[in-house]
């Protein structure tokens, strides 16, 4: 693996870890809402998903500082040398830090990119973990749509768009029925003269939130005798819990956003061409959503007559790539960050043990696993869904 690659792995596990203190984050959030107060776990898993990101920091400077070097070579008069393999590889690892850059995945992300230290770093996570809120730090709903992409680690459908917190039962919005040809004001002619009316087309939604869950009952002598093993439950039947949902948030995706139109073979044409039309539309955080095994098999094309390995182009600008286990093979999703396909939260994914029916006397708990959410698309010019290449 050269310098570049394990450049953009370091990259993509900061953004994996970064997510996965969004998501706690919002969970701990939720729990103080409920009087539940903070789980010690949660505050673990939140300091050690930080520490990752702070290790990623160290690497990439350590990485671009090797990069430098090896792309810089100076000859005997003291003149550079770089061969045009080098600048390329320099120019290369330009673009990469101004993608990274780029690329938006909350206020934990912009906060860090910022400080770029650790110690600063320390006291920003600090201050959002305690739940204040401080200059630029304060949550919003377009951070809450999550970009994370891992090498290897998918993130569920459900949080690869847009989150929008709601506290009651439904949610009320607007759908917004874009316009053919696109509204387009114009130069008053004259001082006093009649301004353009432009006729915008909405209509007023009211989605009832659905109740995603599962459980399992275990036996209390299991759970003291083998360590870890609620932990183990909770972890299978969030990931049913989140399977449910996605499968339910993807039909909608499909049938609300506007049709791909894909390449004859290529998933990186139809993923920058896609983009294109999002962000002609206006979207802003454009994020191409595919699952791990399309992602896989970009990364592992090859060039018809050498035979090398090409992986995504250097010189071509990508949206942020999010791997989704939501996503179903030979699939797409390409969304704005806001008002495209969104999420509306009640209640994220959550364990409880309790007591149900004879359970006391049986000696068992059960172990139940819920969320509470409702998918939908607010404009389908900032959102595409269907095949990756053509069948």
């Amino acid at each position: 693996m050269n310098t570049q690659q394990r450049m953009e792995a370091a990259q993509q596990r900061r953004y994996a870890a970064i997510a996965k203190m969004e998501d706690l984050h919002h969970q701990m959030q939720v729990a103080e809402r409920n009087g539940a107060g903070i789980d010690p776990a949660h505050v673990e898993a939140f300091d050690e998903a930080r520490r990752a990101v702070l290790a990623c920091d160290v690497e990439l400077r350590e990485l671009g500082q090797e990069a430098t070097r090896t792309a810089q070579p100076v000859d005997a008069m003291g003149a550079s040398a770089m061969p045009e393999s080098a600048a390329s590889f320099a120019a290369g690892f330009s673009r990469s830090a101004a993608m990274a850059g780029a690329i938006d995945v909350g206020p934990l992300h912009r906060s860090l990119m910022q400080s770029q230290d650790r110690t600063t770093g320390k006291m920003v996570l600090r201050t959002l973990l305690q739940g204040a809120s401080a200059g630029n730090l304060s949550r919003t709903t377009d951070d809450l749509g999550l970009t994370p992409t891992g090498l290897y680690g998918a993130v569920p459908l459900v949080l690869a768009v847009q989150v929008i917190p709601t506290g009651g039962a439904s949610i009320a919005w607007q759908r917004i029925e874009p316009n053919a040809p696109p509204a387009t004001g114009a130069k008053q002619s004259a001082e006093g003269a009649a301004k353009t009316n432009v006729v915008l087309k909405s209509t007023p939604k009211t989605s009832i939130l659905a109740t995603y869950n599962a459980y399992e009952k275990v036996s209390v002598q299991a759970l003291d005798d083998q360590a870890g093993l609620l932990q183990a439950m909770e972890a299978i039947l969030r990931g049913a819990v989140l399977r449910a949902a996605d499968a339910d948030a993807w039909t909608v995706f499909l049938a609300e956003s506007t049709a791909v139109t894909p390449d004859a073979s290529d998933p990186i044409v139809t993923i920058v061409k896609t983009a294109a039309k999002v962000a002609k539309a206006g979207g802003t955080g454009i994020r191409a959503v595919v699952s791990p095994e399309d992602f896989a098999d970009m990364m592992l094309r090859k060039a018809d007559t050498a035979g090398n390995w090409m992986g995504l182009p250097p010189g071509v600008p990508m949206p942020a790539i999010v791997q989704s286990s939501g996503i179903p093979s030979g699939k797409l999703l390409v969304t704005s960050a806001t008002d495209g396909a969104f999420v509306a939260m009640r209640q994220s994914i959550e364990a409880a043990v309790g007591l149900d029916g004879d359970d006391f006397t049986k000696n068992l708990r059960t172990v139940l696993v819920e969320g509470r959410m409702v998918s939908h698309v607010r404009n389908a010019e900032l959102s595409y869904a269907g095949d990756l290449v053509q069948a």
